[in-house]
């Protein structure tokens, strides 16, 4: 709760994160992404989807996708054309990076809530070339 307090209270500007939720019917919040600008220092992608996440109640709706070509338009808007996100290698939702054409481009090990977990970094060249050629959730007139 803190860290998205945080968020929300920090969006001004143009290195800031930016914050979308997604709704069902205008009544539910089912989803929330995040992105900005790349923190990794090893990777060379300008943009960074921070979080992207729907609830399980309302994953295969095309939410996700919906989610994701809204952060990628605000990371176009914002001049960055590639983007990474990092993503648990446990995680059994990373595979929707590869339908949405992420690459897996890197790996790495992250130390967080106090043990060493496992990451896989899924990248995308072009996201204006992704939103053109994209599912029918993953493109411009979408959002």
């Amino acid at each position: 709760m803190v860290m998205w307090a945080r968020a929300i209270s920090n969006v001004e500007g143009a290195r800031k994160e930016q914050i979308l939720v997604i709704e069902e019917d205008k009544s539910c919040v089912v989803g929330v992404g995040s992105c900005g600008f790349n923190r990794d220092r090893v990777t060379t992608h300008s943009g960074e989807v921070y979080t992207l996440y729907i609830h399980p109640n309302h994953q295969s709706k095309g939410y996700g996708e919906q989610l994701l070509a809204g952060l990628f338009n605000i990371m176009i808007a914002r001049n960055y054309n590639t983007a990474l996100i990092w993503v648990l290698a446990l995680n059994p939702s990373r595979f929707f990076y590869e339908v949405m054409g992420g690459k897996r481009v890197s790996e790495r090990e992250e130390k967080l809530w106090g043990t060493v977990l496992n990451e896989i970094g899924y990248a995308w060249e072009d996201l204006a070339s992704a939103l053109e050629k994209g599912r029918p959730g993953l493109r411009k007139e979408l959002l």
